[in-house]
């Protein structure tokens, strides 16, 4: 182990059992070095204890008073080299969370702090670091695959949480969705994931986004599929501008070997960058003449945006078996002049109860009609992907992405 691929960590503690957990999760990883301390009053003292930084800095609060907090953003601002910086604070509020991610900490826990979400933020933390550190300097490589709608309440979104699902957990690589849609985003409730922070943390982020900070607003299903959440209330558009899709899609690209992103419906100046910088757009057609007009807008938009030569992957979604509706579908794929990908069939029942209890079709009704067609379509991607299927009980490994010539990269 090199001096270069060292990581350290520095916590400052009130109480000896998240000192131990602290020191637990560390022994046996040889790239950590480790300075656990246990004081009084934490807060006061760890400007002392850190002195300068660490990789991963935790501070334990107590208590969620102006003091406390005013101590932690100050040991923040002079921790100049530190890419995680953990709080756990009894009974903080949500301003006082806010205020914290505000000045630049990474993840707030709040008492009663569970022995398994103090260890989740710690993996997370230690991730997110070794993935900083390992990053190639000119971004990376991860493929980004963008969801269009074609018409209103057309499924998409049950379709972007299910793939992504399936794709991580068919091949063992790190999947990241992102939900764009600002005003009426609902990914987080097909995976059933109460967020605590959501695309708007990101945006404050300004010039300050980076790996560590991206991960941290981040929650791991059980899949292993990786969620940016949607706000629950609604943002207006013009919070995200194109500048902003560009440094989030080059962090994307690093940390995932694929990335899933539900666009809003609204053409803006920056869903023409989500899609210009997306190697592949997934419009999600019906056996419907609204969709078929739909469709015809999607391309004459794109069109406006400079995507004149867009690499489609058509997902045809609610399909019942019939000569006229294999008639409208291939007259749909004629206006965006590609072949279709797959067809999902009508499966009302698994839907409505997927939909109902938070739960994606391909754990909680793998036989389905609706999880088996979604399955083979993940298949088909990871094929044009090149991702490998490996049996679900491998451990996840690192990222060999390797897109070769399959899908036309526009940068990122």
């Amino acid at each position: 182990m090199t001096e270069k691929n060292k990581h350290t960590l520095i916590g400052v503690m009130r109480s000896k059992e998240f000192a131990d957990q602290v020191n637990e999760f560390t022994s046996g990883r040889d790239d950590l070095e480790t300075n656990v301390q246990i004081v009084d009053n934490p807060a006061e003292n760890a400007a002392n204890v850190v002195n300068g930084g660490a990789d991963i800095i935790i501070v334990e609060g107590a208590d969620a008073s102006e003091e406390t907090l005013q101590y932690i953003e100050g040991v923040h601002a002079r921790a100049s080299n530190c890419l995680a910086f953990i709080v756990l604070i009894p009974e903080a509020t949500t301003a006082s969370v806010r205020r914290l991610f505000r000045a630049g900490v990474t993840d707030v826990l709040s008492s009663p702090i569970a022995a398994n979400e103090f260890n989740a933020a710690l993996n997370t933390a230690y991730e997110a670091v070794t993935a900083q550190t390992t990053a190639p300097a000119s971004g990376g490589s991860g493929a980004i695959l963008t969801m269009a709608k074609t018409a209103g309440g057309i499924g998409s979104s049950t379709i972007a949480a299910n793939l992504a699902g399936a794709i991580a957990m068919n091949t063992g690589k790190q999947v990241g969705v992102v939900d764009l849609d600002i005003q009426f985003g609902s990914l987080g409730l097909y995976f059933d994931i109460a967020t605590k922070m959501d695309v708007t943390d990101v945006i404050r982020a300004g010039k300050r986004l980076d790996n560590m900070l991206l991960l941290s607003t981040m929650q791991r299903h059980s899949s292993g599929a990786t969620l940016l959440a949607a706000p629950t209330n609604i943002t207006p558009f013009e919070a995200i501008s194109p500048e902003f899709i560009e440094r989030l899609f080059s962090q994307l690209r690093t940390m995932f070997d694929v990335t899933i992103v539900e666009a809003p419906t609204a053409w803006l100046e920056w869903t023409g960058e989500v899609y210009r910088r997306s190697d592949a757009i997934i419009p999600v057609i019906r056996s419907s003449v609204r969709s078929g007009a739909g469709a015809a807008k999607l391309v004459d938009g794109l069109r406006d945006f400079g995507v004149t030569d867009p690499n489609f992957f058509v997902v045809a979604n609610k399909f019942e078996r019939s000569f006229s509706s294999n008639d409208r579908l291939q007259k749909i794929c004629e206006i965006l002049d590609t072949k279709l990908a797959g067809r999902i069939r009508a499966d009302d029942k698994t839907a409505h109860e997927c939909a109902d209890i938070g739960k994606l079709a391909i754990e909680h009704a793998p036989k389905s009609p609706m999880a088996y067609d979604i399955s083979k379509i993940a298949k088909r991607l990871q094929k044009r992907l090149g991702l490998e299927q490996v049996a679900a009980e491998q451990p996840r490994s690192g990222r060999t992405l390797n897109l070769g010539p399959i899908f036309k990269g526009r940068g990122g």
